[in-house]
């Protein structure tokens, strides 16, 4: 069971019609966003949708449990199957956090980002003296560039642009200066209409999208041992998601492991891992993902009773775990993970 406290009508019906459409979901005869059920017989999934609550908005965390739904198998008798339950709350849907808008005006932004995306508002002349198509879009273009440097992206980045001409027999004109300032292996889409603009001095208006490049911020703590080649402990991208190298048993400060037994090293290699979760500000329980590898397969048992440990409360990650001819060091074990901030 899937619940949706949404934030509006809109977003429901579009978010539960989209989901609907991709997956050939059927049974979609009513589309109330309040206390619906919308199932699927395909996919054997129910989206019940459910009025908003003011409360959701103070909500942050997306909360994931097993629930059993009862199914008919093929000779038409009743059965229960685990699904995952997800509660999305409004934060869910759109974070106010990664939200990020520059040079506000009394109607509109000029640009907001969000989701690696730079969203550009409608860009006209500054100086309409120039009453040339061509003129008035050059202007145009530095606009954009300017805003997009702002982002931190740039016009070979572009994924969409829309163009409004008052006078559609000017596209020439128009073409001839976006020919000289696109990135000719880099063209976004376009689209390109005649339209009566908000100002009658105005020949020529553009808006753009595009893509923001994603950044690399290192993570280096001296609380945990050093990388023992040319990477980084750490790296965090500007979506939150971080990745951890893979740690041993190493003390930070000799450089040596820490000694002879797969024990000692796994709580070593642990503690080292947690440091560098903690300078890049989470914790084990921000963990998604981890890759235990160990020398010995047999000691799968022993690792796993201080794996259990690194985790508070019983809220383990998903899991991969391999045994392997060597490790750096002549380590017992190895362990790497992905973390996602608050």
């Amino acid at each position: 069971m899937i619940e949706i406290d949404s934030l509006h009508y809109y977003r429901l019906l579009c978010y539960s019609t989209a989901v609907a459409f991709h997956f050939g979901v059927s049974g979609f005869a009513n589309y109330s966003p309040i206390s619906s059920v919308y199932t699927s017989s395909r996919f054997r999934t129910i989206f019940k949708v459910t009025q908003f609550r003011p409360s959701a908005l103070n909500s942050s965390r997306r909360k994931l449990g097993l629930v059993y739904v009862p199914q008919l198998d093929s000779r038409g008798k009743s059965s229960t199957v685990p699904r995952m339950s997800s509660t999305l709350t409004g934060s869910d849907v759109v974070s106010q956090s990664s939200i990020k808008r520059y040079e506000e005006g009394p109607l509109f932004n000029q640009m907001v980002t969000y989701n690696d995306v730079a969203y550009l508002a409608g860009q006209v002349a500054p100086d309409t003296s120039d009453q040339t198509v061509k003129g008035q879009a050059e202007q145009i273009f530095a606009r954009i560039d300017q805003l997009l440097k702002v982002a931190g992206t740039d016009k070979t980045r572009l994924l969409s642009a829309n163009v409004w001409l008052k006078d559609i027999q000017h596209v020439a004109e128009f073409n001839e200066a976006w020919n000289s300032w696109i990135d000719s292996t880099n063209k976004p889409v376009r689209a390109t209409v005649e339209a009566k603009l908000v100002r009658p001095e105005l020949l020529v208006e553009v808006q753009v999208t595009a893509a923001l490049p994603r950044r690399l911020t290192p993570v280096q703590t001296n609380l945990a041992a050093a990388a023992v080649g040319p990477y980084h402990q750490g790296i965090v991208l500007d979506n939150g998601t971080i990745y951890v190298s893979g740690c041993i048993g190493l003390n930070p400060q000799t450089g040596s492991l820490i000694d002879s037994t797969v024990v000692g090293q796994a709580k070593q290699a642990l503690s080292n891992m947690k440091h560098i979760l903690r300078a890049a500000g989470a914790t084990p329980e921000r963990v998604t993902k981890t890759l235990v590898l160990l020398k010995n397969i047999e000691d799968f048992e022993r690792v796993n009773e201080i794996y259990k440990s690194f985790f508070n409360n019983g809220a383990y990650p998903s899991r991969s775990c391999f045994a392997v001819k060597e490790l750096p060091k002549g380590a017992l074990v190895e362990f790497e993970c992905v973390a996602q901030l608050e």
